[in-house]
């Protein structure tokens, strides 16, 4: 994983873990991030999801919805 990747999925993980999902855990990593752009979120956001100490349903479905919205978008 490279360094830009792994600012923002650290950024993510950390979001997830105050509680933050959708709008507020993208904002949340598009402000903690330099390196932020759509295509390290949905690496990240995949990354988070295979990540064994990430095992809140709900903040899992956040970042699931977070990253289809953000790919979606950005093929559109």
């Amino acid at each position: 994983m490279g360094r830009k990747l792994t600012s923002v999925y650290t950024a993510l993980f950390r979001g997830m873990s105050s509680g933050l999902a959708g709008h507020d855990l993208y904002r949340f990593v598009t402000e903690s991030c330099d390196a932020f752009s759509h295509k390290r979120l949905c690496r990240a956001a995949l990354l988070a999801m295979l990540d064994p100490r990430t095992t809140d349903r709900e903040a899992l479905k956040g970042v699931y919805m977070l990253a289809t919205d953000r790919k979606l978008r950005a093929a559109s």
